[in-house]
């Protein structure tokens, strides 16, 4: 959620303040919102499924060493998955129109960080219990 929240208020910042027409809140923001969660939710499923495998097989290590050798095993994946999604954007805002300009610019400005984030939520949530 912490994405959604994070680029919410960088598009309002420039709709409210700096008075861009791109920081407009309207339905292409709205389907680029949604696109940022579901690749942060499957991204998180995937490190997440990525331990779950690990535990079994890796007995012998602790549960920070296993968490640790999941998120890395998954991030060339994110990092390989965010750099095609940021050049197909990229695509979009140079040759798409005036209207796919907003939500090229709104996903495109959020997916970098949605690849470091999906490894970090993973992360802490099991070494406190």
């Amino acid at each position: 959620m912490h994405d959604v929240f994070i680029l919410t208020g960088i598009f309002s910042i420039m709709g409210a303040w700096l008075h861009w027409r791109i920081g407009e809140i309207d339905a292409f923001f709205v389907t680029a919102v949604l696109t940022v969660v579901g690749f942060s939710v499957h991204d998180t499923i995937v490190v997440f499924d990525r331990i779950r495998e690990n535990l079994r097989v890796s007995q012998r290590l602790s549960f920070e060493q296993v968490v640790n050798l999941s998120i890395m095993q998954t991030a060339a994946r994110s990092i390989i998955t965010s750099f095609t999604v940021v050049l197909v954007l990229a695509g979009i805002l140079i040759a798409g129109g005036s209207t796919l300009q907003g939500l090229a610019l709104t996903a495109r400005s959020s997916t970098p960080r949605r690849c470091w984030s999906s490894g970090g939520d993973c992360s802490p949530c099991g070494n406190d219990c």
